[in-house]
């Protein structure tokens, strides 16, 4: 019996030693929380910066297809030039200059001829009133002389009268015989002066002929822009043979020059590199203006093409520039 109640008092005491182990056991701590990425969320983009330049949208090729050499050049790149305005010229406009100056010269001489004919004829007009003086003069001399040798014969007169008359007479027809001859040399000069005018005139009208022959082929020499820019291009060099194939392009003239373009390489970008419509960001040194938003318009191999609108008159074709681009 009394070893029954041993027993029990150790069952008991064990179970009260579990349940006080069980009560004071701390719950053990919950793992730190691990940081994840949301799904979906974006990747941040990366910017690459891009060596690039201006071009114009819009160009005009000039051709200087006429054969001959180029003689010089009146347009240089960067300039700006008017539609019409002269931009080059070939060798064989020199021919036309000398026939320009030939038809000067021509006109030159028919003028001067002119001129001496009229002051020919006013000589020969007075030359010829003096003669009709002279040879009233000469008539009257007579009269004198004639009347004064009667009266020698008679003895009415003094010999010293009588050859007073004869000097005052033949001095008249000497005088008379002078203006006569001054007065047909004035007569045979504008005649001989009126022959030359004819041949002037011939001589004119052959000139000019040649001169306008010469005009037409200069226009064809003479190369001139067809529109209104500025030179972005010349090709051509002086001395250089020109033709339909050695002349093509001789120039390139930039148009609607509000209408750019930047022109850049992707070589040195991850793949795929821009895509058609996307926009970049344009930086142009040494103009201080904010950065321009232009759109990918030509993607072709590793070359790209972005077109935007000029908000200065400052930004020329030519310009170097950076090119900003958000790759994801």
């Amino acid at each position: 019996m009394k070893n029954h109640r041993g027993i029990v008092a150790v069952c008991l005491a064990l179970t009260a030693l579990a349940v006080g182990f069980f009560a004071t056991r701390r719950a053990p701590a919950p793992p730190s929380p691990v940081a994840t990425k949301p799904a979906g969320a974006p990747a941040r983009p990366m910017v690459q910066i891009v060596a690039g330049h201006i071009e114009a949208q819009q160009t005009v090729a000039v051709d200087i297809a006429k054969p001959g050499t180029i003689d010089g050049f009146f347009a240089d790149v960067g300039q700006n030039v008017s539609e019409g305005q002269l931009i080059a010229r070939l060798a064989t406009s020199v021919t036309a200059d000398a026939a320009a100056n030939a038809f000067l010269s021509a006109q030159a001489r028919k003028t001067a001829l002119q001129s001496e004919i009229e002051q020919a004829r006013l000589e020969a007009v007075k030359a010829k009133a003096d003669a009709r003086r002279a040879s009233d003069q000469v008539a009257q001399a007579r009269k004198v002389f004639e009347r004064e040798q009667k009266l020698n014969e008679i003895g009415a007169t003094p010999k010293r009268t009588l050859d007073r008359a004869r000097d005052d007479f033949e001095a008249a027809r000497s005088e008379s015989d002078r203006i006569e001859e001054f007065w047909r040399q004035s007569d045979n000069r504008a005649g001989a002066l009126e022959d030359q005018l004819r041949d002037a005139n011939a001589a004119l009208d052959a000139a000019a002929k040649q001169d306008a022959e010469s005009r037409a082929n200069l226009a064809a020499v003479e190369i001139h822009s067809p529109v209104a820019g500025i030179v972005v291009e010349r090709k051509a060099q002086i001395g250089q043979k020109t033709g339909p194939e050695e002349g093509k392009a001789a120039f390139r003239i930039a148009v609607s020059l509000d209408r750019l373009r930047v022109v850049f390489s992707m070589e040195s970008l991850p793949s795929p590199g821009v895509k058609l419509g996307q926009d970049v960001l344009i930086t142009i040194p040494g103009l201080e203006i904010a950065p321009i938003r232009a759109e990918v318009s030509t993607v072709a191999g590793t070359d790209a093409v972005a077109d935007f609108k000029s908000p200065s008159p400052a930004i020329l074709a030519g310009m170097p520039c950076s090119v900003s681009i958000q790759l994801k």
